[in-house]
């Protein structure tokens, strides 16, 4: 086979050509670039059959054509011009670039979300992560192809997963108060399409550290913003955006998203936005009161709580020297016999936290945590227990 191509220099150069991949693979070849064309002799001792590619050919990119430059048969002839051949010359046209933006706002506050993960993949694989503003964007993306963006976070929780988000949920499955669409999303952290005491009781757990992730296996949703959510939302919420054959700028590619077990929607990013701290008044204070135990003998602290405000939640920390006190169990009082409790106990402090549907007032305690002293302990040891992380 001869060939010779020719084609625009202050385009095109042709750069190399090879056999490899084609069925003309394993023959004799020959070629010769020249600035404005290529030329090229195949042969081979055995006839050549078949259909596909017969030679591939390089080519650097100059320049861009204004409109678009072909690549031109000179000559194509197979033997001495039989068989006969008919050629189509190729057609070479500057590609389109355009770009993909977006905001992507906090569902429950419309805060922005800093720091979430961006990915498209199709014609392009490539991730960013979004600026302060909640700001992304992907440029110089080859037009005619298809893309899909899909943005995801982890963890980022900040603090403002507390007891207070359970207490919330509880207040809304016996219909003291209503949900949006938002907080039913971020609520139903089993992902069974149901908002209830369950999700609560995985909330507190979450708080003691029982656990560092719901059931749902995630932090964070994200839908697109033009997606309305319905009054139960659970079910074909879509997480990300397709693009067929792109074909122009996709500006205000905007999302939104929620943190599971957020209800309250006090996330904001780097700061969580705090409600005001009651002023609690707590006896005993720890260092003021003793107990007299012996070694090996169990005891029982109450935490009470003077002058409270409407309180639905709590959660606090103790911690202890674990050499001469073991934490046993913690007990709801009187006063808060209606609350669910978690608890997490470790060496050297035990975690609290409690939530309720209805609030409770006044003075009292609020819980009882029962001690073990250590068979170690001596006449006369002393051992302190501290309070930390009231709210």
């Amino acid at each position: 086979a001869e060939i010779t191509l020719s084609f625009d220099k202050s385009i095109l150069k042709a750069t190399d050509a090879t056999l490899l991949g084609t069925i003309a693979e394993g023959r004799l070849m020959f070629f010769n670039k020249y600035d404005d064309s290529i030329r090229i002799a195949i042969s081979g001792t055995s006839p050549l059959s078949g259909s596909g590619p017969l030679v591939y050919v390089g080519f650097n990119v100059l320049s861009l054509p204004k409109d678009s430059t072909i690549i031109h048969f000179d000559r194509m002839r197979f033997n001495e011009g039989i068989p006969p051949v008919t050629t189509k010359d190729a057609v070479i046209k500057p590609c389109e670039v355009f770009q993909i933006s977006g905001v992507i706002r906090y569902c429950l506050n419309n805060n922005p979300v800093d720091a979430a993960l961006v990915r498209i993949t199709g014609g392009k694989t490539d991730s960013v992560k979004t600026d302060a503003s909640g700001g992304y964007g992907f440029l110089n993306l080859t037009g005619g192809l298809n893309y899909t963006v899909r943005p995801d976070k982890a963890d980022d929780a900040s603090g403002s997963i507390t007891a207070y988000d359970a207490s919330l949920i509880l207040r809304y499955v016996v219909h003291l108060i209503n949900f949006s669409s938002c907080q039913k999303l971020s609520a139903d952290v089993t992902g069974n399409c149901e908002v209830s005491a369950y999700d609560a009781s995985y909330i507190l757990r979450h708080v003691v550290g029982q656990i560092t992730q719901f059931p749902i296996g995630k932090d964070w949703k994200f839908f697109p913003a033009t997606f309305v959510l319905d009054a139960n939302p659970c079910l074909g919420i879509p997480d990300s955006i397709f693009y067929a054959a792109l074909a122009d700028n996709k500006f205000n590619q905007d999302y939104k998203g929620i943190m599971y077990g957020d209800v309250s929607g006090n996330w904001a990013g780097k700061v969580v936005i705090a409600g005001t701290p009651k002023q609690i008044s707590v006896f005993p204070k720890i260092t003021a009161k003793e107990f007299t135990v012996k070694p090996g003998e169990e005891f029982t602290l109450p935490l009470e709580l003077a002058d409270l405000g409407e309180t639905y939640s709590a959660e606090f920390s103790l911690s202890y020297n674990a050499d001469w006190l073991e934490a046993k169990t913690v007990t709801p009082s009187e006063l808060t016999s209606g609350f669910m409790l978690e608890q997490k106990i470790s060496d050297s402090q035990i975690k609290i936290a409690l939530a309720s549907a209805k609030p409770v007032t006044g003075s009292g305690t609020f819980v009882g945590i029962t001690f073990k002293v250590s068979d170690k302990a001596k006449i006369g040891d002393r051992a302190e227990i501290k309070l930390q992380n009231l709210r």
